[in-house]
């Protein structure tokens, strides 16, 4: 009767499970750090391009944004990643939008919308704050006009929301990812020959075991199972050779002990016919004369 789940197999299939379950976590976690360090080092650069545009403005008044804020816009149009420039007033109300690229504007305003901000007004996260979505990068900063005698606290007179959009940047996350899963399906690739021999050696010789066990159960002589190492299969493959052993020193000795029987019985045999024979002649000669008795 042959196992119906093979050990090799499962064997296989576990070692597989521990190898590319830990391999996955890894590459899961390393990759979403790397991807934070890639939108955080963006990020950083949006962020100094948004200072500077913010503090272009902070020497001004709302009311003289007009011209500097043109020239920001045309700024942020010459920048081949410029998605959009929002500059809004105190309150968060944009005074003056230049939006760039259809699409990066609309997934703004559906996140602004999200996001729970009232009709006309923008949702300002704090002092400074980074979104990405997806290649989209907004940078948020204020403008604050410092007081002439330097000792009031700065007083922030709008903000100045920036969009890049980097298409290198997603590019280059997406090429990450499947240089991870190439180097996981090659890894694979490359331990499975490895897999296949591991097994192998592990089991083969829990088969021999097994095959010398059938031949001992159909009555046959076992062949000597060979021990390599001393692991509990070859502990279990000791036990059983010593164990054939025995079983076949008993045989032998019955075996030895029937042929002995047999041949006493034959000697008896003979005895006896002998004997049964000269009973014969005694009944019919006499024993003094030789002369058959008569009737």
């Amino acid at each position: 009767m042959r196992p119906k789940r093979s050990l090799r197999w499962k064997m296989l299939k576990w070692m597989w499970l521990m190898a590319l379950l830990p391999m996955a976590v890894s590459m899961i976690l390393f990759q979403q750090f790397v991807r934070h360090e890639l939108v955080a080092a963006y990020g950083n650069d949006a962020a100094l391009f948004c200072n500077v545009l913010a503090a272009s403005l902070s020497d001004k008044l709302a009311g003289e944004w007009e011209r500097p804020v043109g020239q920001i816009i045309d700024r942020v149009k010459e920048d081949p990643r410029g998605a959009f420039v929002i500059v809004a007033d105190e309150q968060g109300r944009p005074v003056h939008v230049g939006a760039f690229q259809g699409d990066a504007w609309s997934a703004y305003m559906r996140e602004q919308r999200r996001a729970g901000g009232a009709e006309g007004t923008l949702v300002l996260e704090g002092h400074r704050s980074v979104r990405a979505m997806g290649e989209l990068i907004v940078q948020q900063a204020p403008i604050q006009r410092v007081a002439k005698d330097g000792n009031a606290a700065p007083h922030v007179t709008g903000h100045v929301v920036l969009g890049l959009r980097n298409r290198e940047l997603g590019a280059g996350i997406q090429m990450f990812e499947m240089v991870q899963i190439g180097t996981v399906i090659g890894a694979c690739v490359l331990c499975m020959p490895l897999a296949f021999w591991v097994t192998r050696r592990w089991v083969g010789p829990l088969r021999a075991l097994i095959d010398s066990i059938r031949e001992l159960g159909r009555g046959g002589q076992a062949t000597p199972v060979p021990i390599h190492g001393d692991d509990e299969v070859s502990v279990v493959s000791m036990a059983f050779n010593d164990m054939a052993g025995r079983l076949a020193a008993s045989r032998t000795e019955l075996r030895e002990a029937n042929e002995t029987l047999e041949n006493r019985v034959a000697e008896r045999t003979a005895q006896l016919s002998d004997a049964v024979h000269r009973l014969e002649v005694m009944a019919l000669t006499d024993p003094m004369t030789g002369l058959a008795n008569r009737r």
